[in-house]
This record gives C-alpha cells, sequence and structure tokens, in this order.
C-alpha cells in the first residue's frame, strides 16, 4: 500500500490511511515527507497503528524507526576504492551500473522493538545473515 502527499497536504490524514493497511513503512529519503519536522509525528503514528519503521540511517533508528540499513562514508569509500583499483588494473574505464552497496550497517532499536514484540538477532548476527559490513 502507498499514499501520496501533496505540497501542502498535511501529514497525518494519508499516513493514517496508509498504515492502516501495513505491516510496515519504509522509510525513504524524500525530504517533503520524511524531516526533522514530520519525524517525530510519523514514528508516534507508526507506533500507534504498532507498524514498524525500516530506516535509511544511524540517527532514524535512534529516533524511533525499528532498525536501519545504511551505509557509512567509509563503507561508500571502501566500494569506490574497490571500483578505482579495478580500473587502474586494467578493468574497463567506465561507471558501474546502478547497484545496492556492497558494504553496510545495520542499526536496530531494541527499546521499539521490544515494544512492537519483536525479537530480533543481535546486529552483527543481522548484517552476517544479509551480507553487510565485512
Amino acid at each position: 500500500m502507498h499514499g501520496t502527499l501533496g505540497r501542502e497536504e498535511r501529514l497525518i490524514a494519508p499516513l493514517e490511511s496508509v498504515l492502516s493497511g501495513a505491516d510496515l513503512l519504509l522509510a525513504v529519503p524524500d525530504p517533503w515527507v520524511f524531516n526533522r519536522d514530520t519525524a517525530q509525528s510519523l514514528f508516534l503514528t507508526s507506533y500507534r497503528y504498532r507498524v514498524p519503521v525500516l530506516g535509511y540511517s544511524r540517527s532514524l533508528t535512534r529516533a524511533g524507526a525499528l532498525l536501519s540499513l545504511h551505509s557509512s562514508p567509509a563503507q561508500i569509500g571502501r566500494q569506490t576504492a574497490e571500483w578505482v583499483g579495478q580500473a587502474l588494473n586494467g578493468a574497463p574505464v567506465r561507471l558501474p551500473p546502478p547497484a545496492y552497496p556492497a558494504y553496510f550497517s545495520i542499526s536496530v532499536n531494541e527499546q521499539v522493538a521490544r515494544s512492537l514484540g519483536f525479537a530480533l538477532p543481535p546486529e552483527a548476527e543481522l548484517e552476517k545473515r544479509l551480507g553487510g559490513e565485512r
């Protein structure tokens, strides 16, 4: 299920409509929907509907997302250095196609997990299962 938010529209009504039929709310870095002015309302409303939020940064996890998948500048730099190294070693010099990051971390908000009734493995175990930070 998804919803569309107009520029002048308030967030809560469309959010409640989406949450009433959702199992998970996927936060995307859209500044019109997810910003410092809307985050608290978004988290509180999703919590009231008992719908976990999957975020894209450690700060979103601290703010109230159940968990987030994110890449640090060091992880992005590592992947970029690998691409550059391949080019310097004779690989064709072109930009790689769009892809998910090879290196990422997972952060879990244990308090939110307990409150919503989730028993999640430790962050390191989740990263290992998903092939994250190595």
